[in-house]
């Protein structure tokens, strides 16, 4: 598929950790480099190839399908943006699916568009995996893939509608943290690639991590440091660059009083509250309508009802303690 976003002209000299949106280079303070879908080693998803049935892939196009039926054909893993149609157009709005918006055309449409950072994981244990699985096998794509030593891979522009979230893809950026997955209990206890028998390090946390997600009783190997320190700054830089993306989580609705006033408070730059006082993440999927509204960092299962990722293992209150540092260091605020 072209785009006008697939090869940017890349600056002169280059630190290392810059991302790419709408063609401009931005700097994350990783310490690991980033690396871009044009570096050596990097990972493409304006590939079209290899070749996928089109009768299922989901880039190919009517013509594609007509002619080609269930043979193989090169098609896109990405498309575009759309904006949401105003109040005024009197329709309802893209996503969830309605009445479709103008494209996402230029740098100005998409600080317009982006609310959301979808987070993943990608339940293949290494970002190399995760994207041929994606891109060579699936025929989909995500922004960012974060590797455990905290390596992250961008394959596409932000500008782009990379399909990784169904009915969020337009308002979102994904990530996918490289991880071997969340395991059902006790379905799928002896398939699991790590031993669950450890009982105490699963009940202390220390290598595993218990929880419930969209009713799901799993058991996960825990994200690295390095994880969370790149996706953290990560997280800040979109941040500064997108207004309408804001540092929050969804949060249990039941939480009591004070902790959602303390994480209001934390939200707005009141770095001496402790993340401890932070109110629990949701761990169901939102409401269509909660989720069109929200804006900040969400995980796959709040957007879809089959899906567990990023997992319970997911710190989520680390993410926004660790974005609130990263951004305070460049002296932004989370506002």
């Amino acid at each position: 598929m072209p785009s006008e976003w697939a090869s940017p002209r890349i600056p002169s000299p280059r630190v290392g950790d810059e991302i790419v949106v709408a063609g401009e280079f931005l700097h994350t303070d990783a310490p690991n480099r980033v690396v871009c879908w044009f570096d050596p080693g990097g990972f493409d998803a304006y590939r079209t190839t290899p070749a996928l049935p089109v009768d299922t892939a989901p880039g190919a196009t009517p013509k594609q399908v007509a002619e080609l039926g269930g043979a193989k054909g090169e098609v896109a893993r990405f498309g575009s943006r759309r904006l949401k149609p105003s109040p005024a157009d009197g329709a309802v709005g893209s996503p969830p699916r309605g009445g479709a918006g103008a494209l996402v055309t230029d740098a100005f449409d998409l600080t317009e568009c982006v609310t959301q950072l979808v987070v993943h994981h990608d339940g293949c244990g290494r970002s190399r995996e995760c994207f041929r699985v994606l891109h060579d096998e699936r025929g989909l794509s995500c922004h960012f893939l974060v590797d455990v030593d905290g390596r992250v891979f961008q394959t596409l522009d932000v500008a782009e509608r990379a399909w990784h979230a169904t009915d969020a893809n337009d308002v979102s950026i994904g990530v996918e943290l490289a991880s071997l997955g969340a395991f059902r209990e006790p379905q799928d206890v002896e398939t699991t690639p790590f031993d669950v028998s450890d009982t105490d390090n699963v009940k202390e946390h220390r290598d595993f991590k218990r929880g419930i997600v969209n009713g799901h009783l799993l058991v996960q190997l825990n994200f690295t440091d390095k994880q969370y320190d790149a996706l953290a700054r990560l997280y800040a830089t979109l941040l500064r660059r997108f207004p309408k993306l804001k540092l929050a989580y969804p949060i249990e609705e039941s939480s009591a009083d004070d902790k959602k006033k303390a994480f209001a408070t934390a939200l707005d730059g009141d770095v001496g509250v402790s993340r401890d006082a932070y109110p629990d993440v949701d761990t169901d999927k939102l409401t269509d309508a909660r989720r069109r509204d929200f804006a900040g960092a969400l995980g796959h299962f709040h957007v879809q009802s089959n899906k567990v990722d990023p997992g319970p293992a997911f710190d989520w209150k680390r993410l926004i303690a660790e974005t609130r540092t990263a951004l305070a260091a460049n002296g932004a605020d989370a506002s």
